[in-house]
C-alpha cells in the first residue's frame, strides 16, 4: 500500500476537522486503519477501515478501556432493568434473608445471560444464520483488547453477552419459559420465602420514531430519521455512546456510520453512504422461536446497512437472513421512501407497505395487536407496538380482533371497513385508540410510553374502563401529532431535534405522568423545548438527515448538545 495509507488517514483526519471534532490518534494494523476523535462533550467518534478482523482489532485497541466496561458493568447492570421497579423498591428495604434470595436471583439471569447466550450464538453461527464477518469482527475486538493489557475482562463470551445476550434474553421471557424457570428456581428456598415470579420480571421501554420526508419538509424534497433509544443499556450507555464509521468498501460493504456501544457489532440506529437509514425496535409479541434465535437484531441492522442501498434492498437482506424474534425495522432512503418492516416469529418479514387495504397474516403467528398493517385508512403511520399475555388476562373474540385492524380509523364511512362487525365495532374502536393520525409522508413508532394504553386490560372485558379514559391514555401521543400537524411542510433538523426532544422521557426514568405538568415542561420556547438540563437522558437521541448524509446524536445530559458526523466527508 505504500503512501497510500497516510494519504488516506489525512483525508479522513480532515474529514473530521469538518466535522468539529478533536482527533486524539491514528492507528494502523495490517492493511487497515483507524482515526480516533471525539465532540467537544468528549463523546467518543472514530472512523474504521479493513477487513472484519482488523476493524475489530483497531477498535479494541482504540477503545480498550471502554471495551472493559461493556464487558463488566454493562454485562453487570443490564440485568437489574428486566426486574420489576415496584419489586425492586421493596427489596431494597426487604429483610436481609430476602436480600440475599434477590442477589441469587441476579446472579442466576447473569448466568443464564452470559453462557446460554453464548451457546445460542455458536448455534445460530452453526446454521449460517450469523455473518461470518460479524464474528471475524468479535474475535477482533478481543485481540485489540488484550494488545492493549495483558489482563483483561473483554472476553469473547462477555462480547456475544452484549451484542446477542439480549435477543436471548428476550426469547426467554417474551415466551414465558424465563418465568417458569424462574419459578423452578425459587423452589430450593423455603415456602415462606418463596417470591412470585410473575411479580419479579419486567421488559423494558424500547424505542420511539419518526420519519418525515417529501411533503413533510421544508423543501419538499429532504428526508429525516428521528430516534429515541430507549434500550436497557446497564448504566453504560450514556456515559460511553459513540458514533463509529466502518468503511468497508474494499471488501464489498459500504462505508456507514452507527450509534453504538465500544464493543457492539452490530447498529442501534444507522446511516450508509447510499443515503439509507434504519433502525428497530421489539415488537412485544409470545411470537418466538426459542430453539433458533437466528440473527441478533443489531447484526441484522448492522447487515442492512453493509449491503443495502434503499429500502426495496433492505427488504431483500431482511428477508435473506433468519430471526426467531419478533422485531420492528424501519428504513429511508434517499428517494424519501419510508417502509417498516415486522419480523414475527419465524422470521416471516411482513411489508407494511401503503395502499394494500387487506393485507393481513394468520393470527397464530403474530400478536392480535400487531395485525395493524399499512392500508387506506393509515395515511402512512405504524403506531405502536402490542403485548398479549397468555391466559389469566381474558379471552381473544373475534370482535375485540378485529378492533385492533380498525384502531387508527378516523373516518368510519370509508368502505373497507364496513365489511365486519357493523359500524359499532369502528365507532368503539375509533374512541378506544388513539384518534389523531399524521400526513402521509409521515411514519411514527411508538413504546407503550409514548401511548401508554395499559396492555393488561386491553384485550378484557374491562375494555369500558380505558373506553372512558381514552384521552388521558393517550394525550401525550396526541401531543406529538399536533406538533406534527402543526410543523407539517416546516420540518428541517433543526425541528427534528426538537421532536426527538419530546419523544424521549421528561425524566428518568419515567415520562411526565399528565399534560398540565407536559405543558410546565414541554411547551415550546422559541425553537427549543424546555427541559430540565440536570436530567439524564436514558439511552440517546438521534436525528439522520438523508440528504446531507448526516448522523447526529445526543447522550449524556441534557445540557450536551447534538454531535455528528457527515458522511460526505469520508467518501
Amino acid at each position: 500500500m505504500g503512501n497510500e495509507v497516510p494519504h488516506a488517514i489525512d483525508k479522513i483526519v480532515k474529514g473530521f476537522e469538518k466535522d468539529g471534532h478533536k482527533i486524539l490518534g491514528t492507528f494502523t494494523h495490517g492493511r487497515g486503519f483507524a482515526v480516533k476523535a471525539q465532540s467537544n462533550f468528549k463523546n467518543p467518534i472514530a472512523y474504521v477501515k479493513g477487513d472484519p478482523f482488523e476493524m475489530g482489532f483497531l477498535t479494541g485497541r482504540m477503545y480498550h478501556k471502554e471495551l472493559e466496561k461493556t464487558c463488566t458493568e454493562y454485562v453487570k447492570f443490564i440485568i437489574p432493568q428486566f426486574i420489576n421497579e415496584d419489586f425492586d423498591i421493596v427489596m431494597q428495604d426487604a429483610p436481609v434473608v430476602f436480600s440475599i434470595i434477590y442477589e441469587n436471583i441476579l446472579n442466576w439471569i447473569t448466568n443464564i445471560f452470559i453462557s446460554e447466550s453464548v451457546d445460542a450464538f455458536d448455534e445460530s453461527v452453526k446454521r449460517g444464520d450469523i455473518p461470518m464477518y460479524i464474528v471475524q469482527e468479535i474475535d477482533g475486538l478481543v485481540k485489540g483488547a488484550s494488545s492493549m493489557r495483558a489482563f483483561t475482562n473483554v472476553s469473547r463470551a462477555r462480547l456475544i453477552a452484549a451484542n446477542f445476550g439480549l435477543d436471548y434474553l428476550f426469547s426467554q421471557i417474551l415466551s414465558g419459559k424465563l418465568f417458569a424457570r424462574l419459578s423452578k428456581f425459587l423452589q430450593q428456598f423455603p415456602v415462606e420465602l418463596q417470591l412470585d415470579a410473575k411479580k419479579i420480571l419486567t421488559m423494558p421501554e424500547m424505542c420511539n420514531l419518526v420519519m418525515a420526508s417529501r411533503s413533510a419538509t421544508l423543501s419538499g424534497k429532504d428526508a429525516y430519521m428521528m430516534r429515541d433509544f430507549q434500550f436497557a443499556n446497564g448504566r453504560v450507555y450514556h456515559k460511553n455512546c459513540m458514533i463509529l464509521i466502518r468503511d468497508g468498501r474494499d471488501h464489498d460493504r459500504s462505508l456507514n456510520s452507527s450509534v453504538i456501544l465500544p464493543g457492539f457489532i452490530g447498529a442501534i440506529t444507522g446511516l450508509n453512504s447510499h443515503g439509507l437509514a434504519c433502525g428497530m425496535n421489539m415488537v412485544r409479541s409470545e411470537a418466538v422461536d426459542t430453539e433458533r434465535i437466528g440473527c441478533g437484531i443489531m447484526m441484522m441492522i448492522r447487515s442492512v446497512l453493509d449491503y443495502s442501498k434503499n429500502v426495496q434492498d433492505m427488504e431483500k437482506q431482511i428477508r435473506s437472513m433468519y430471526t426467531g424474534m419478533p422485531w420492528i425495522t424501519y428504513g429511508l432512503d434517499s428517494t424519501g421512501e419510508q417502509r417498516v418492516f415486522e419480523l414475527i416469529g419465524r422470521s416471516v418479514p411482513l411489508t407494511m407497505e401503503r395502499w394494500r387495504p387487506r393485507f393481513t397474516v394468520p393470527a397464530e403467528i403474530i400478536s392480535a395487536l400487531n395485525l395493524d398493517k399499512w392500508n387506506t385508512g393509515s395515511d402512512g403511520v405504524w403506531p405502536r407496538t402490542g403485548y398479549h399475555h397468555k391466559g389469566g388476562e381474558g379471552e381473544i373474540d373475534a370482535a375485540n380482533l378485529k378492533l385492533f385492524r380498525y384502531f387508527h380509523l378516523s373516518k368510519p364511512s370509508v368502505p373497507m371497513f364496513k365489511s365486519f362487525e357493523d359500524e359499532y365495532s369502528t365507532k368503539v374502536g375509533n374512541a378506544y385508540f388513539v384518534r389523531w393520525r399524521p400526513h402521509p409522508d409521515v411514519t411514527i413508532a411508538t413504546n407503550t410510553f409514548l401511548n401508554p394504553i395499559l396492555r393488561r386490560t386491553e384485550m378484557t372485558v374491562r375494555m369500558k374502563v380505558l373506553y372512558s379514559n381514552t384521552p388521558t391514555t393517550t394525550w401525550r401521543y396526541d401531543k406529538l401529532v399536533e406538533i406534527l400537524e402543526r410543523q407539517h411542510g416546516k420540518i428541517t433538523i433543526a425541528e427534528c431535534r426538537n421532536i426527538v426532544s419530546f419523544l424521549s422521557p421528561q425524566n428518568e426514568p419515567k415520562y411526565v405522568s399528565n399534560q398540565r405538568k407536559f405543558d410546565h415542561y414541554a411547551k415550546l420556547v422559541g425553537s427549543t423545548y424546555n427541559k430540565d438540563e440536570t436530567i439524564t437522558i436514558s439511552g440517546s437521541l438521534s436525528v439522520i438527515d438523508i440528504q446531507a448524509l448526516r448522523l447526529e446524536n445526543k447522550a449524556g445530559s441534557w445540557k450536551n448538545e447534538f454531535f455528528g458526523i457527515s458522511l460526505k466527508n469520508y467518501i
